[in-house]
């Protein structure tokens, strides 16, 4: 009874206490980049029979670790249209679990460490802090609607872990969307009770609406054939051209890579078999600055089915030129 009370208070505080409307400059307190939600689209492939699940990262940008700076407690309320009303696309409970601790279903907890390639994980904050400090921040509150919202928050009740890192981008949440059809997804913050607000609080109590780069919309293909645009702000512009390594790797029948443009070039990106062979042209054409992501669904240019083996997809823009090697098994 007596914890239920507290959950309260602490829940009438963050959503009704005295709040600065964006940390920067209003908050003197604040040293260096105001403190910044980023929410961006990481990777999708198939889940529980439907064509595509997409997971969608929620990073916090905190500047620095003075404690009275430092971030102790989340709200964030999430809303999310698409534009296949008649088609199924969820954010279910079934595939975002809040196990942290004993970590009993990493594959679907919003906590778990998110994969880029195989070996290679962007960290959680969350589950680290899990693992050095056990379960200390033990109220979590995740509330989901199929058709609307995520509403996330999280309290600490522990001392030992109610600071936040500094860092650009540190890996807080991951959303899974389980999507039936083609579509595009908007996601925006939204008020949505009982906290209302976007909201996070200060180790000092200071209660604060921190930046965030939304709305953002990206389109889901759930053919898993072509290249498509992650939309975003201007300011998540990338400084450089890159291309990332193929997910799923080993991969059947599907996979798909991202790259991304600093500026508007020529683009070409080729697959090629094992002897050098050229199997297929995903993309050649003049494409703005941006991230994107190129599907390759493991047919040649005949639309047929290859074999298993290794290929290597090249990718050439301007000057900028990288290849990767890649794995379909059958």
């Amino acid at each position: 009874m007596k914890r239920s009370l507290l959950i309260l208070l602490v829940l009438f505080l963050l959503g009704f206490g005295t709040s600065s409307w964006g940390q920067c400059p209003q908050d003197t307190i604040d040293l260096g980049v105001c403190d910044t939600l980023n929410v961006l689209p990481h990777k999708y492939n198939g889940l529980d029979g439907f064509p595509a699940s997409v997971t969608v990262k929620l990073l916090v940008t905190h500047d620095q670790t003075e404690a009275v700076d430092s971030i102790a407690a989340f709200i964030i309320p999430l809303g999310y249209t698409h534009t296949n009303p008649s088609k199924y696309c969820s954010v279910g409970v079934s595939c975002n679990t809040t196990d942290l601790f004993p970590w009993p279903n990493l594959n679907r907890s919003i906590f778990r460490n998110l994969e880029i390639s195989p070996g290679d994980s962007i960290p959680n904050r969350m589950m680290t802090m899990s693992y050095l400090f056990g379960p200390e921040w033990d109220f979590r509150e995740l509330n989901l609607d199929d058709s609307s919202h995520f509403w996330l928050s999280l309290i600490p009740t522990g001392g030992a872990d109610q600071r936040w890192w500094e860092g650009d981008r540190v890996l807080l949440a991951t959303m899974t969307f389980r999507v039936e059809d083609t579509m595009t997804i908007c996601i925006d913050s939204m008020w949505y009770f009982p906290t209302n607000r976007l909201i996070w609080t200060r180790a000092d109590g200071k209660t604060y609406i921190p930046r965030h780069k939304l709305p953002i919309c990206f389109k889901v293909d759930t053919a898993l054939v072509g290249v498509r645009e992650i939309q975003g702000s201007d300011e998540s512009r990338p400084s450089g051209f890159s291309l990332s390594q193929n997910y799923p790797n080993p991969f059947n029948p599907a996979t798909n890579f991202q790259f991304s443009l600093c500026k508007s070039a020529h683009v070409k990106i080729e697959i090629f078999n094992i002897v050098g062979q050229k199997v297929r042209i995903l993309v050649d054409e003049d494409m703005k600055p941006g991230f994107y992501v190129a599907d390759w669904d493991g047919k040649d240019e005949n639309q047929n089915p290859v074999s298993s083996g290794i290929y290597f997809y090249r990718m050439q823009a301007g000057e900028f030129a990288d290849m990767k090697k890649m794995l379909l098994l059958k």
